[in-house]
Order: C-alpha cells, then structure tokens, then sequence
C-alpha cells in the first residue's frame, strides 16, 4: 500500500488515494479505449496533458496544475504513455503500451510488462469508469488542497506579506481546484473546508 503524510495545521495526515480505483481505470482505458471519451469529460484538459509530459519530458506550457491525477507514480506513467499514445493516433493494445513505455524509457518504472498484464485483472464492468473517475478527480483535489494548505500557512506566519496578499493566494489556489471541464461535485466537500483554512490563516497573520 502506498501513503505519504504531510504536516498541516490539524497535525499529520495522510494524503488521500485509492491505487485500486487507478489501477481499474488503467484497465479498462487498455481493455477498451473507446472509453476513453468518459476521461476527457471529466477530467481537465492540463491535467491529462501534464500526465503525457510526465512521461516524455516535454518542455511545454508551464502547466497549472502540479499535483497529478494519480498518486502512485507508476500509474501515473501508464497514464501518462497512455495519453502519448492517444495524441499519436496509436492503437492502445497491452503490447503497443509496453514498447511505448520502453520507448520513452520508463518501462521499468512503471512495473514492466507483468504489471502491465495484470491491469486487466478483477475488473468486474468496465461501465463503472466515469464513476471511478470523479473519485480520482475528487481524491487529486483533496491532495491539491492538503498541500496547499501547508504553503498558505507559511504565507501567513510570513509577516512581510499582507493579510491580503496571503488570502487572494489562498482564493486563488482554491479557485484552481474547479475543473475545467466536466463534473464538479467532488468540489464540494473541499469548499466546506475553506473557511476553516482561512480562519487559521488569519489567526496566524494575527499572531
């Protein structure tokens, strides 16, 4: 099981994920890549291009968002090959996705050819996808905000800075968690948590 903490105001926690929800999204994109329309639909456009740079080391447009869409780096490669290979028009089968891997240098990183075998593995419908992918979508925001959290508390212990300064910094890095496109529910629970970060804040510029 992969977890990584982090130290925020309410202590250390856990940054959310669920590597089983990445791993059955892997699988059914590779069993059936028609489906891959549900992926654009929901999750923004920078954010599946990010996943193709993470791979290719592309020196494109400073991306808005950091923080990828899947927690564990090595789905994120297969995402990421996965994307590469739509951009190119290129058949997605099991094989054609190990040689692009190989191509672009991270087969081994993203757990070889076995690994890769194994995505198709305990996938009980492939209808579910859309479903799984708010849940990933919802989880990389609640990530987003656990970190971001850290840094505007820093801004605001930062007395150099205006408490105006330090609270358009946190509207804005809130305002970047919508999505650009597709369903945005998973926000809510993220919103409800706002006004507590910025009555911490503002404790803290107070001293």
């Amino acid at each position: 099981m992969i977890e990584e903490v982090v130290d925020t105001s309410a202590g250390t926690v856990a940054l959310p994920a669920d590597t089983d929800a990445e791993r059955a999204v892997l699988g059914t994109i590779i069993m059936d890549p028609k489906r891959w329309d549900h992926v654009a639909d929901i999750i923004p456009s920078a954010l599946i291009a990010r996943a193709a740079e993470s791979v290719n080391g592309a020196n494109g447009p400073k991306r808005k968002y950091r923080e990828p869409l899947f927690f564990s780096r090595q789905h994120q490669m297969i995402f990421g090959a996965l994307v590469y290979m739509g951009e190119r028009n290129q058949a997605i089968t099991l094989p054609a996705l190990a040689a692009t891997l190989t191509k672009l240098g991270v087969l081994v990183e993203a757990g070889g050819p076995q690994y890769l075998a194994t995505l198709e593995d305990d996938l009980f419908s492939l209808d579910h996808l859309p479903d799984l992918l708010k849940v990933l979508l919802e989880l990389w925001q609640r990530r987003v905000f656990i970190r971001e959290q850290g840094n505007l508390i820093a801004d605001a212990a930062d007395t150099s800075q205006s408490l105006a300064e330090v609270l358009e910094r946190a509207e804005t890095a809130l305002a970047e968690l919508t999505p650009g496109n597709g369903d945005s529910r998973g926000l809510r629970p993220i919103r409800a948590d706002a006004d507590q970060v910025f009555d911490t804040i503002q404790k803290r510029s107070r001293g």
